[in-house]
């Protein structure tokens, strides 16, 4: 009887020699088998191991009688003993059984265990002892080689399967035409082999770590391809070999560096090892000797560098380190003109034996030196390298002005090698040619004006005022470069992780960067590469683009092996996976074809896959649906009529994104199956994908048939996904409809501009209400009702508004004409008559101005003349505004002329505040006196914030805010507009995050703004409050400057509050907030955390601070966001106390502020404070404050002394009180200082006034703080002369202290002694 038949069926590679040993005797065991049924050998099918890494489980062999699962190992038994290196193995084995049980389980039910086995193929022999295979703690059996007939036994046996069925249920998924090719090893993927197919000991891949991104040279040493019986010690030293070359020389910057050390292959322990080094992409010789753009002066440089560098591994301590193999592939051009020396595989250290003889054939190549030609590189000396390297860079130089550099090469390349100079003597030669570096006219070229395309790791480059490194180069071609970049600070330190893109083709770059100005906007979709920054304009020397940073693999790096991500993700099945990756890659490009865009080059290699995560990538032939592109994209995934050259459409992105995910499931690049019913499908395929394979098929069908857009394909999606059937025509489905974005405009930011008198737009909005958007944002206090009320009762008659320009008068009275039924004058109608509420009435809208021909004090005689002597009998309403002085000057020069009047009388005593004397008919109101930023209401024990609230609102639009600002929402710079972001915090959005967000920027916006008011240096007016809220929420440009310029950078509120420098700024109140910045302020916590890396605390959520493209912003510009936009929740969580992040010098301003609300008992604490902080401005001895019911005062002697006098009063004879104003109904006040009063024994009372400034300091004394020259400021002037005439009082009565008796008290008086002034010393003690 014949043997069994073996059919093997290879799902992947074999990883190493063992296990192509291991299969070899597996398939001839079972031959020699009798039997008439069929065994299946799988090998290497891929298994996603316990801890997350690409593995493969290495044998499956299926018979009539079962299954089992060997685990292929490059050991000998004794490996068995040793814990840490069988136990993960044995781990790893028996979970690779159990999957495989479940899947033929599923494939027949009667399928019953399938252990799992070792097969240890260092063990030529039986590894038996006392006739029984070893067994791990595990469970699972090793076998030798010369146990394979047990291994197999079971399988091969006669039995029930049906081997064909369950081996197909394992191999359905596989490409076996490709199985050939080792798409991934250890962690890494993308490889591709770059030494000869053959050699199985030695193998380096090009390969990508998916971790960083970056490219890899990977070394890997399979030491079961070891010689048979050559020695185990031998096997590893030539292992290590080149790994021992390069890390020696690690700190060389001629060499690459080390990424991964010598270690085994996970999984592989024992049998095969790496390690890694960076995959430089530096330019080797060969491919720049032709490029003119390396100019002589530039070779003339590499040559000698390249010299040095070499003498450095030819003079290593301990020996000198052989190339043997220096080429112009090997010999690289870094950015930077320094040298690069790749390729050691055949590096020697001498005088070591690396290399058996039986491996030293003639590895020369066309650089070799004689001697290593004719004796192989055994025969290599340090002279052999010379030769090599002399032979290369003689290349560089073929002109005739290069013949002297030439000449001395070419003596390095003398066929005897005694004859060579050495590289010492070649370096003074070329040093002393007729042209030598140094003294050649052509300058070296900078390394910042490097062209792109000769970027390579580590290389330093500006862009956009800040600085980039080079990680590495993520994708070349002939047209661009991408690159991995680290944003470095001035030490050197990274800061931020992003993609840079450079474009170097001239006829693609103006398009390319066109593209991704505008896909700017787009891209914020989460399945969009983000892009960050732009250039201006193209440039072949810099970068075009920066994006986000993304972490993952290009899905044409799983081609193939979808399963395994499926697993990895938990999902069911593939399709379900590839279901949530087609939906969400839809959605993408709906955010494209919705703003009447495509992306032009959907293919697997412009999509990253980051576990369940999937988006695109690489807008270079992204454009306007309808655009003829410069190339036809990835043609193995373009439409007919893209390769065909037609205009691009939006199915052309559909039909790509379908193709595409045809060849991630089969593994075989798009075909159409020969009956012309869609894509070539096997049948096991669409059993697997029921739901996806119609949707592919007809996104890639004939194009009347096909989805018109990726809004089209995602409805039929979501319709199967609900249990419609995929329709028919895409007219069936509801259509999933993507707002188009276009650069809008909101009419209303131009208006909000025009309020602040240093944009460009004009001052329209400067002074009183005379348009709509001024009426519309007017803010109407409790004195607008109250004062048009006692007018409409005939209380008042006359109505004087005194104030600074800018103080709201002319609004104001505008606003009363409307409120009193009559038409508002525009501002520049001085004088107005006519009739309010049914009386006969007049109005002068600036007292101070002559009008018509008329002089001021004329126009003013007209107003008052009715009220001269009494309230005039017809009830007529005068109403002025005017300023105090005009109004001072008025009523002397009146009284000049006739006398003191009744008018006059009265109107003087409302000017000083003495209501007693006022006519109930006239009504002054000070608006001077009035506070726009907060208001005391001492009724509800708060501040009220009303003013500054309301205009922020109406500035917006209150009511109408959202239907303002809706264009926002479908805008082409929404991405980037600061103005609709405080537009939607401040009240157009409906989102209560993004509101509060709002309310604590205005929140501390408006405690900011009291600030200001209380430190007393100016009066803040409605008309520059209103501005300064402009300029600080919305600043300086408009919707149309956003849209012209792309680069234009966003403004930020903290910076146009706080930042002296901050453009445009101008005016009182924008220079006070800059004395405010938080920026000037310091504190280590806070400070700590906002510099720190990483997200928000999760704790408590508190922002660091980000630029556009992610990078860490100064701190100073964080401090001041943070000041705007953290709670004080996270104020405390961050630095320990809520005083942690205040305004400069502003810890005190809350006390002060809320001064007059707080109890009886609290306001005398403070005045206890304040008066112990008086009496600490002069050093004083401790003894001096002994007394806390008193307060001492240094007295400074005319003559300097070391004793110490002072004055003691009593605290109790001290009061302190906020600033009283006259009362006047809806006109909100907040006092700008507080008084604090001295009552003596008699005299006049003396007072302090306290402005905030002087509080603070004051405090501080208090808490031992010490304050130089506290009097050197006009501020605290008045400090002197108050606590000298407090001294006045007591000075027959001293205290004095000498440090000679420091512990004693002596009071000095003086007393009349019949009738003489003596003075007296007591004798007390401490």
């Amino acid at each position: 009887m014949d043997g069994l038949r073996v059919i093997h069926v290879p799902c992947g590679p074999f990883a190493n020699t063992s296990e192509l040993v291991a299969f070899k005797a597996i398939d001839q065991e079972i031959r020699r088998r009798s039997g008439d049924g069929t065994a299946y050998v799988l090998t290497n099918l891929t298994h996603p191991n316990l801890r997350g890494l690409a593995d493969e489980i290495d044998i499956v062999v299926i018979g009539p009688g079962g299954a089992i699962v060997v685990e292929v190992k490059h050991w000998d038994v004794a490996a068995l003993r040793k814990s840490d290196l069988s136990d993960p193995a044995a781990e790893l084995i028996v979970a690779k059984s159990k999957r495989i049980a479940g899947s033929l389980r599923s494939a027949d039910s009667r399928m019953g265990y399938v252990a799992p086995a070792f097969l240890l193929t260092r063990e030529a022999g039986s590894v038996k002892k006392n006739g029984q295979l070893p067994r791990h703690p595990m469970g699972v059996v090793a076998h030798g080689l010369k146990d394979v007939v047990d291994l197999v036994v079971e399988a091969a046996s006669p039995g029930p399967m049906d081997p064909a069925r369950l081996a197909n249920a394992l191999a359905v998924r596989y490409n076996l035409s490709d199985a050939g090719r080792l798409k991934r090893l250890a962690r890494f993927d993308e490889l591709r082999l770059l030494t000869d197919d053959q050699d199985r000991f030695q193998r380096i891949f090009a390969a990508r770590d998916p971790r960083t991104g970056d490219r890899v040279l990977l070394h890997t040493y399979d030491l079961s391809a070891a010689p048979f019986g050559e020695a185990a010690t031998l096997t590893d030293h030539r292992a290590r070999r080149e790994f021992d070359v390069v890390q020696r020389f690690q700190k060389s910057p001629h060499l690459p560096s080390i990424v991964d050390t010598w270690q085994a292959v996970p999984n592989y322990a024992g049998e095969m090892y790496f390690f890694s080094v960076e995959d430089s992409s530096a330019t080797p010789i060969s491919a720049l000797r032709d490029d003119p753009g390396w100019t002589s002066a530039q070779r003339r440089d590499f040559a000698s560098r390249a010299l040095a560098a070499l003498e450095d591994f030819l003079k290593a301590d301990g020996g000198p380190l052989l190339h043997r193999a220096l080429d112009g592939d090997s010999i690289r051009v870094r950015a930077d003109n320094t040298p690069l020396f790749a390729g050691w595989r055949w590096a020697r250290l001498s005088p070591a034996q690396t290399l058996s003889a039986q491996h030293l054939d003639n590895q020369a190549g066309n650089f070799a030196a004689p001697e290593i030609v004719t004796g192989g590189l055994a025969a290599a000396t340090p002279q052999s390298d010379i030769y090599s390297l002399c032979a290369v860079l003689a290349e560089l130089f073929d002109g005739a002005d290069d013949e002297d550099v030439r000449t001395v090469l070419r003596l390095g390349c003398d066929p005897d090698s005694a004859r060579r100079p050495s590289i010492v003597e070649l370096r003074a030669l070329l040093d002393d040619s007729a042209v030598a570096p140094s003294t050649n006219a052509e300058a070296l070229e900078p390394v910042d004006a490097v062209s792109p395309s000769r970027w390579d790791e580590g290389h330093l480059f500006q862009w956009k005022k800040a600085t980039y490194r080079v990680v590495s180069v993520l994708g070349q071609g002939s047209v661009a470069r991408t690159f991995k970049l680290e944003q470095v600070d001035a030490t050197g330190e990274p800061i931020g992780t992003f993609v840079g893109k450079a474009v170097l083709n001239p006829e693609f770059g103006p398009t390319s960067l066109a593209a991704y100005q505008r896909m700017r906007t787009f891209s914020l979709h989460p399945g969009l590469s983000n892009i960050l920054e732009c250039a201006s304009e193209w440039s072949a020397g810099e970068l075009m683009a920066l994006l986000r940073w993304s972490q993952g693999s290009p899905l044409d790096a799983w081609r193939g092996d979808l399963d395994f991500i499926a697993q990895e993700t938990g999902r069911d099945s593939a399709e379900q996976l590839l279901l949530e990756w087609f939906e969400k890659l839809c959605d993408a490009l709906v955010a494209l074809h919705g703003q009447g865009w495509v992306h032009g080059d959907v293919s697997l290699s412009n999509i990253l896959v980051d576990e369940f995560h999937v988006m695109l990538i690489d807008f270079d032939l992204s454009g306007q649906i309808g655009h003829r592109p410069l190339s036809s994209g990835t043609l193995i995934y373009a439409s007919p009529e893209r390769r065909d050259g037609a205009e691009v459409q939006p199915r052309d992105d559909v039909y790509s994104l379908a193709a595409s995910l045809f060849h991630a499931i089969t593994d075989r690049p798009p075909a159409f199956a020969e009956s012309g019913s869609g894509l070539d499908w096997t049948g096991e395929e669409r059993e697997a994908f029921p739901v996806l394979i119609p949707i592919l098929d007809r996104a890639t069908g004939p194009i009347d048939m096909r989805f018109a857009d990726a809004g089209a394909a995602l409805s039929a999606l979501r319709s199967v996904s609900s249990g419609l059937r995929v329709a028919v025509r895409a007219s069936t489905v509801p259509q999933v409809v993507q707002s188009v974005l276009r650069p809008n405009v909101v009419p209303r930011v131009r208006d909000i501009l025009s309020s602040y008198p240093g944009s460009r737009f004009g001052n329209a909005e400067t002074r009183g209400l005379d348009t709509e958007f001024a009426f519309d944002t007017y803010v109407q206090t409790e004195l607008d009702t109250t004062l048009p009320n006692e007018i409409k009762t005939g209380d008042v008659s006359l109505v004087i508004l005194c104030g600074n320009a800018g103080d709201g008068k002319t609004a104001f009275l505008q606003r009363l004409v409307q409120t009193l039924g009559g038409e508002p004058p525009q501002s520049s109608e001085r004088v107005w008559s006519g009739r309010l509420a049914d009386r006969k009435a007049m109005i002068n809208l600036d007292g101070a101005a002559s009008w018509k021909g008329r002089s001021a004090d004329d126009l003013l005689d007209d107003l008052f003349a009715p009220f001269l002597d009494q309230a005039p009998k017809d009830g007529s309403i005068h109403l002025v505004a005017v300023n105090d002085g005009r109004l001072m000057e008025w009523i002397e020069q009146v009284e000049m002329r006739q006398g003191e009047l009744p008018l006059t009388r009265a109107l003087t005593a409302a000017l000083a505040q003495e209501a007693q004397d006022v006519a109930p008919h006239i009504r002054l109101v000070e608006l001077n006196n009035r506070s726009l930023v907060g208001g005391l209401d001492l009724e509800r024990r708060s501040i009220s914030t009303h003013f500054v609230d309301e205009l922020i609102r109406l500035l917006v639009g209150g009511e109408q805010a959202a239907q303002i600002w809706a264009p926002c929402r479908t805008c082409s710079a929404q991405s980037r507009c600061s103005m609709k972001r405080s537009a939607d915090m401040m009240g157009a959005s409906a989102d209560p995050d993004v509101l509060a967000e709002g309310a604590r920027l205005r929140e501390r916006l408006t405690e900011a703004l009291q600030t200001v008011h209380q430190r007393n240096e100016i009066h803040i007016t409605a008309r520059e409050l209103k501005a300064a809220i402009s300029y600080v929420l919305f600043g300086l440009y408009d919707c149309e400057d956003l849209h012209r310029n792309a680069e234009l950078d966003p403004h930020d509120p903290a910076d146009h509050a706080f930042n002296p420098e901050s453009e445009g700024r101008q005016g009182e109140l924008l220079r006070e907030l800059a004395r405010l910045d938080p920026a000037l302020e310091g504190h280590a916590r806070v400070d700590r955390y906002l510099v720190g890396k990483g997200a928000p605390d999760a704790a408590h959520g508190a922002r660091r601070f980000r630029d556009a493209v992610g990078r860490p912003l100064p701190l100073r510009d964080a401090r001041r966001r943070a000041y705007l936009s953290w709670s004080s929740d996270q104020v405390e969580a961050v630095g320990g106390d809520n005083h942690a992040l205040t305004l400069r010098d502003g810890r005190r301003a809350s006390e002060f502020r809320t001064f007059p609300l707080v109890s009886e008992d609290e306001r005398l604490r403070i005045k206890l404070r304040l008066c112990r902080g008086l009496s600490r401005l002069e050093a004083l001895p401790d003894l001096a404050y002994r007394n806390p019911e008193r307060v001492p005062i240094r007295v400074i002697p005319r003559t300097p002394t070391e004793t110490a006098f002072w004055i003691e009063k009593l605290a109790s004879r001290f009061s302190l009180a906020a600033e009283r104003f006259k009362s006047v109904a809806g006109l909100e006040t907040l006092h700008r200082f507080l008084v604090l009063r001295y009552e003596p024994d008699h005299g006049e009372s003396e007072e302090l006034i306290v402005p905030l400034e002087l509080y603070s300091l004051l405090m501080d004394l208090e808490d031992g703080v010490q304050i130089l020259d506290a009097f050197s400021d006009d501020v605290f002037a008045n400090l002197g002369v108050f606590t000298s005439r407090l001294a006045q009082e007591d000075e027959r009565r001293l205290n004095a202290w000498n440090p000679v008796e420091s512990d004693i008290v002596r009071e000095i008086g003086v007393v009349d002694v019949r009738g003489r002034q003596t003075i007296t010393l007591s004798n007390g003690a401490a």
